[in-house]
């Protein structure tokens, strides 16, 4: 009977192993979905900012200045969030 155990433990660590996976890239999900979110609502802010009046050549080459910098900050937080799950899974 000692030999029929070993599979069941096999089995056990092989769900353990996706479980935990499964659970990394979910937490990875959600941190996207954080900055994604995040980011509408810069943009949208700042949009509403530039159409809600009469805005000034300097007021607007400022403001999307900002819209680029969201983008790129929200870029960045995506990339180190994979090479974190890739560090998590070595």
């Amino acid at each position: 009977m000692g030999n029929f155990q070993q599979p069941d433990k096999a089995v056990a660590n092989a769900d353990n192993n996706r479980t935990n996976g499964l659970e990394r890239i979910n937490q990875q999900l959600q941190q996207q979905l954080t900055i994604a979110n995040k980011t509408i609502e810069e943009i949208s802010h700042e949009y509403s900012q530039v159409f809600g009046g009469t805005q000034t050549a300097l007021a607007l080459d400022n403001s999307s200045k900002k819209v680029l910098t969201a983008f790129q900050a929200a870029e960045q937080a995506v990339k180190q969030s994979i090479a974190d799950l890739q560090v998590s899974t070595s």
